[in-house]
């Protein structure tokens, strides 16, 4: 007499959803979605509000496959701008003015810097000399010399990745420089363009 066996049910498929959060939430940039990014076995099609041109259209039998895809999307759409898990974080560049007697052989001396917390609050933390378990997060330069805040000199824009700020940052410097300061800050992407 044969055996019967079971069948064994098919395998879980993971997929990325991408699903546009309506309402007056706060974004990053205002001409562009406050999406929520997850990990769902469901097929996203048949989700309220999903954004099929954002979301990747494959499917994965292995979770970790389909969370690496997912985090990955959501770097590249923080990165365009897309306000993601409601993270709101945006990058900002300020620039100090320090004692002009430190570089009288220049124009000026001037400290570049970018952040994601209020300029306003991150210049205040260089004046004050601030620090963070036991070490300084401040330029030391920028305490002993600090003279005021330059918003004239600071681009409006905002950038939304860290790699982005940084970038500008050192574009700013180089700028500030063929200009004639002495400019402290904005090295870490001089190489780069």
């Amino acid at each position: 007499m044969p055996t019967r066996t079971k069948k064994s049910p098919p395998p879980v498929r993971w997929r990325v959803a991408v699903v546009d959060l309506h309402g007056d939430l706060p974004r990053r940039h205002p001409d562009l979605a406050n999406v929520k990014v997850s990990l769902t076995v469901k097929d996203p099609a048949r989700i309220a509000d999903h954004r099929d041109d954002l979301a990747p259209k494959r499917a994965f039998v292995d979770r970790k496959k389909a969370a690496k895809l997912r985090d990955a999307l959501i770097v590249r759409l923080r990165d365009r701008g897309y306000t993601v898990n409601g993270n709101l974080e945006v990058y900002s560049l300020y620039v100090i003015e320090l004692d002009p007697s430190a570089a009288s052989d220049h124009r000026g001396y001037l400290y570049v810097g970018q952040t994601a917390i209020d300029p306003a609050i991150r210049v205040e933390q260089h004046r004050t000399g601030h620090w963070i378990r036991g070490k300084p997060a401040h330029s030391r330069t920028a305490h002993r010399l600090f003279v005021r805040r330059r918003p004239d000199m600071e681009p409006a824009r905002v950038y939304f990745s860290r790699e982005e700020g940084m970038r500008a940052e050192s574009r700013l410097r180089r700028r500030l420089e063929a200009r004639g300061y002495r400019v402290e800050g904005g090295t870490e992407r001089l190489d780069q363009p």
